[in-house]
């Protein structure tokens, strides 16, 4: 199953930014696999099945993407 929505304003953080530049990655391409249902590399099933029915009703959504041996951007949504 796929997964989209869209995501109205985007913002960004300082140590997100700091992180995924000290790390060599990219943004964008973390923002898509968000869009897509995608949450990342540290969220546990449960929580995945939560975020996946949580597209549909407008609740909350975390993606947590490592970048990096030490590093990680969270994504959040409020729906």
């Amino acid at each position: 199953m796929t997964i989209s929505f869209e995501l109205g304003v985007v913002g960004v953080t300082p140590g997100a930014v700091e992180a995924a530049a000290a790390a060599g990655a990219a943004l964008v391409p973390l923002l898509l696999r968000h869009m897509l249902g995608d949450w990342g590399d540290d969220i546990d099933p449960a929580d995945a099945a939560a975020h996946d029915r949580a597209v549909g009703d407008g609740g909350r959504l975390l993606s947590c993407y490592r970048v990096g041996a030490w590093a990680s951007v969270w994504i959040v949504h409020r729906g």
